[in-house]
């Protein structure tokens, strides 16, 4: 999974919870334990295509950016879908951002650059179509054993 901006704040623990827009066609599935072999279920994300995108108590490499080498893994704790423009002032934190311009800096970059750098941007974002603002929140934990990552990825 990739953590192009906030890589950092992965390694050293203070984000523990990311959102992914919703891509067109996407669909969730909560396979209860009746429905499968594992204890407690599961939830998924699938493409048009049948395609797994993020399913919870699977692991993920985690990687500053396309092509890069991962550095560490996470575990995906759960899965629900939300719009961003609703989230609390624990989720930014979560999200490893200090205040809600921080993260809606990072997020009108990627998925609503037009609006990204306007001084009106919050009144704008409020009228903006939803599929810009629809996520799929990931809460997830890093997982041990991965010692003196800082260090690795200051050095590179």
């Amino acid at each position: 999974m990739i953590f192009q901006h906030t890589l950092e704040q992965v390694l050293d623990g203070t984000k523990t919870q990311t959102r992914r827009i919703v891509k067109e066609w996407d669909y969730f599935v909560n396979y209860a334990s009746s429905n499968c072999n594992l204890t407690g279920g599961y939830t998924a994300v699938f493409n048009s295509n049948k395609r797994l995108r993020f399913r919870s108590y699977a692991t993920y490499s985690v990687q500053g950016g396309r092509g890069q080498k991962g550095v560490a893994r996470i575990e995906i704790t759960s899965i629900a879908y939300k719009n961003v423009r609703s989230f609390t002032d624990e989720e930014i934190k979560a999200e490893g951002f200090a205040s809600r311009k921080e993260f809606f800096d990072v997020w009108c970059s990627m998925h609503d650059p037009k609006i990204a750098t306007l001084p009106n941007r919050d009144v704008l974002m409020e009228t903006a179509p939803q599929y810009f603002y629809q996520a799929w929140v990931i809460n997830f934990n890093l997982l041990q054993g991965y010692p003196d990552l800082l260090k690795v990825i200051s050095h590179a």
